[in-house]
């Protein structure tokens, strides 16, 4: 008997790997050594339970294996053995065999040990091992590039970028571990929070941003920070733009626009109070508003930028906005509102890992994200989960290219 085994490292959390693994949408998402959808998945992972997953190769044979499960055990073991039911290696029809595979935290997410045992021959082990090799760069590029629903790959597992960074302003992270950008339009959802006090500062210990830094090192020379501002957006919209900048005492116009979008380059202060990267003076954050956003959601993140430059420490900001919030200020965005992040060139936080990718994000009064089908498998769309008081919900789709028309990374 022969068997092989494959030792993959993936950037997501054993409960996300093993949902792929043990779920039928999820073995939808990745079965079959090529880039073929798979035409049918049934998965039932108990002790007992079985499976059945069909799927068509490139030279056009269709296949199908069924098995049972033998071991169950959520987030760490499946075992299961194997059969094809039609197509499959020659050598082993009318055999069963035997699938493991395992799954240990790491540092960086999960190892998985997959290893396809008791196998007749040689030429079969070798066929499983060229199957088997694409289908796990399939699962590996779904959990970490458009896995986009088991966590949303890392859009969803960490709540949806921007938006996580908007309802943040009273207490949520800038950026989720390893993925989320900081998004900064949404002080003003930041202020949609309820009004209790702020988390506790991170402590020195626990961040490399404990406090300001001097503002020089947010500022940028004027012409640069124009024309990154101008990256969020393709040029048939940012280049027709009101550009404001950073200036001594707030955003200023650097030049004027006629098509009613405004577009920035947002700074740290736009993250949650709590976030350990509120003071990164590396962010920069490209970002074109339309005419609604541009009335309605950004105002606060303004307003924001002057209390930093005018020395109001964390606690002071996190009052005065539950006040904005309690006084009316702080209002739902308008209907319309909404906003291009497509800058291959902005740094939106040490832990998105520089710009992340290229996405459009909409800001609505408190909807439900059902209604737009997010945060579900295959959906290309997020949303961060309500608590029945938000005033807004950020809606978030990642899109394929950057504003220059190159392509991003694949949809995480």
């Amino acid at each position: 008997m022969k068997s092989v085994t494959f030792v993959r490292r993936i950037a997501a959390r054993p409960s996300i790997v093993f949902d792929a693994l043990a779920t039928a949408d999820g073995v939808a998402a990745w079965f079959g050594p090529d880039e073929l959808p798979v035409l049918h998945s049934e998965v039932d992972a108990r002790v007992g339970g079985a499976f059945r997953v069909r799927f068509r190769t490139l030279d056009g044979r269709e296949h199908e294996a069924r098995g049972e499960y033998l071991e169950v055990v959520p987030s760490r073991r499946l075992v299961m053995s194997w059969r094809w039911a039609d197509g499959g290696e020659p050598e082993e029809r009318g055999q069963t065999s035997r699938v493991e595979i395992d799954l240990t935290p790491i540092a960086s997410g999960t190892e998985l040990v997959f290893t396809h045992g008791e196998l007749q021959n040689e030429a079969s082990r070798k066929s499983h091992e060229g199957g088997w090799t694409g289908a796990l760069r399939k699962l590996v590029r779904h959990l970490e590039g458009a896995g986009g629903s088991a966590d949303l790959g890392k859009v969803l597992a960490a709540v949806a970028i921007v938006a996580t960074a908007a309802l943040g302003g009273l207490g949520t992270a800038c950026a989720p571990p390893a993925v989320s950008p900081a998004s900064p339009a949404a002080v003003q959802v930041a202020a949609s929070q309820p009004p209790s006090p702020p988390a506790p500062s991170a402590s020195p210990s626990a961040t490399p941003y404990p406090k300001m830094a001097p503002i020089e090192r947010y500022r940028m020379a004027s012409d640069a920070e124009i024309a990154l501002a101008r990256s969020a957006a393709p040029p048939s919209i940012s280049n027709d733009a009101e550009v404001r900048v950073l200036g001594p005492r707030g955003y200023e116009t650097a030049a004027s626009g006629k098509n009613g979008f405004v577009c920035i380059v947002e700074r740290s202060w736009a993250c949650g109070f709590d976030s350990p990267e509120f003071w990164n003076p590396r962010m920069r954050g490209p970002q074109c508003y339309n005419a609604a956003a541009a009335r309605s959601v950004l105002p606060a993140y303004f307003e924001r930028t002057t209390w930093v430059l005018a020395g109001a420490s964390v606690a002071e900001m996190g009052d005065r906005t539950r006040a904005a919030v309690a006084s009316g200020q702080i209002r739902p965005p308008e209907v319309g509102s909404m906003s291009y992040m497509m800058s291959k060139d902005g740094y939106l936080g040490d832990e998105a890992g520089g710009h992340w990718h290229p996405h459009v994000m909409f800001f609505l009064p408190r909807s439900e994200p059902s209604a737009w089908g997010a945060n579900v498998h295959g959906s290309p769309v997020v949303a961060p989960p309500g608590n029945g008081v938000d005033l807004v919900t950020v809606f978030i789709a990642v899109v394929p290219m950057w504003s220059d028309g190159t392509p991003g990374p694949a949809p995480r």
